[in-house]
């Protein structure tokens, strides 16, 4: 069951990891899991932090929030192309820097701490890597205009920050 054992090294943490090109026990189905999980967990953030907008404002700033680029670049940050499995084909292709891989290798991660431990755990996960550009910018002022969004970039130190 969802949250039966404590946060640990799981089998679907290395799932999570795995590309379809690498074999039969990939991903995938994780990220369809994290996908969801994630959105919910931003959505609730947002919900909490944007206590003024409509729905169509907080729609549009969790949309920017959650779209492959900004996934992609926390993927960067927290070192995934270097922990992802890839096929010798996909990899000799660069694969591992490839923007939909690592922004689908983060989701399914974010699926596999929901399955190890539960909501809350991967909700606080979720806000860890998020908050650095929630903290940054008027998100409000964000969602009627996404071109002033602050931009995601990392540090020598990788961690995630907005620009």
């Amino acid at each position: 069951p969802v949250g039966a054992a404590p946060l640990g090294v799981h089998r679907d943490f290395g799932a999570a990891l795995t590309h379809r090109s690498f074999g039969a026990d990939h991903n995938e189905r994780l990220e369809f899991l994290g996908d969801a999980v994630l959105g919910l967990a931003v959505s609730s953030l947002l919900y909490e932090r944007l206590g003024r907008s409509d729905e169509g404002d907080l729609s549009r700033v969790r949309a920017h929030l959650v779209r492959q680029e900004s996934l992609y670049r926390i993927a960067l940050a927290l070192g995934l192309p270097d922990s992802v499995r890839l096929s010798e084909g996909e990899a000799r292709s660069g694969g591992a820097r490839r923007p939909s891989i690592l922004a689908d290798a983060l989701e399914a991660l974010v699926g596999a701490v929901y399955l190890d431990a539960g909501f809350e755990p991967a909700q606080a996960v979720v806000r860890r890597l998020f908050e650095p550009v929630l903290a940054q910018g008027d998100l409000q002022a964000s969602a009627k205009d996404p071109k002033i969004m602050p931009r995601w970039t990392t540090n020598s130190k990788s961690t995630v920050r907005p620009t």
